[in-house]
């Protein structure tokens, strides 16, 4: 068994590695300086229970670092962060998520904007990445090693702005959501494996914070362009005009 210390959304985290060659994917966040808060890790049970889940093609470096996902997001969740299932993307300087369940077209949406908007956009973290609500109410987003399978993202924080939850559809609209419509779905998202009431608490009231707090539309989409640009549109519109939606 191998140790290291890395530093997701500014908490150390002690991680204990059952195959060495998964701590290449935390190169990128090691942090040999400080103290860990926290200290996880899969014991040999749970990562044989694990193993069955996915291909046997798959190396079990590999499914170690997949598994080690809800472990990292339990241990952050006393510090006010946990990860959430989305891809992140910053435009003007603001974090923006597109969540849904896995196959629902997120990292499609996202390269649409890249599309039309160039450079005015570029991604935050393509699967996972860290939601932090701070003492003072706000909310931030956190890149982390969990980037999905096309590896989208780069180690930067950024002020949440938004969250369009995507489902598929035979036509392109989109609405504002009200909060008692997307309680749990929206719950689905975090990545966690609560094991104590408290936990469960902690979470819950983080989702609260967020729902009441922050804009969420629901995009029905084709999966296409123009739904890309009906996106943008509406959040712009919402922007210039936020004080009527208030």
């Amino acid at each position: 068994m191998e140790s290291t210390i890395v530093c997701l959304a500014g908490i150390p985290l002690q991680i204990d590695f059952l195959d060495s060659q998964a701590k290449k994917y935390f190169d990128s966040y090691l942090d040999l300086t400080s103290k860990p808060l926290a200290r996880i890790g899969l014991s040999q049970e749970e990562f044989k229970i694990f193993r069955t889940c996915y291909d046997k093609k798959l190396p079990d470096h590999y499914v170690e670092y997949c598994e080690l996902v809800s472990k990292a997001s339990t241990a952050l969740l006393p510090y006010g962060r946990c990860i959430f299932h989305s891809t992140a993307f910053l435009w003007e300087d603001k974090a923006y998520l597109f969540t849904a369940p896995s196959g629902t077209g997120k990292t499609t949406q996202y390269l649409h904007w890249k599309y039309l908007y160039r450079d005015k956009v570029s991604i935050l973290n393509g699967d996972k990445p860290i939601l932090e609500l701070t003492p003072t109410g706000e909310f931030y987003i956190h890149s982390s090693p969990w980037k999905g399978k096309e590896g989208f993202g780069r180690n930067t924080s950024a002020p949440l702005a938004g969250i369009v939850f995507l489902e598929q559809g035979y036509k392109n609209s989109i609405r504002l959501l009200h909060p008692q419509e997307i309680v749990l779905p929206f719950l689905y998202q975090f990545l966690i494996d609560a094991q104590t009431i408290e936990e469960l608490r902690m979470l819950l009231r983080m989702e609260e914070a967020v729902l009441l707090h922050t804009p969420i539309w629901k995009l029905t989409n084709l999966g296409d362009v123009a739904s890309a640009r009906l996106c943008h549109d509406t959040i712009k519109q919402y922007q210039t005009n936020r004080s009527k939606f208030l």
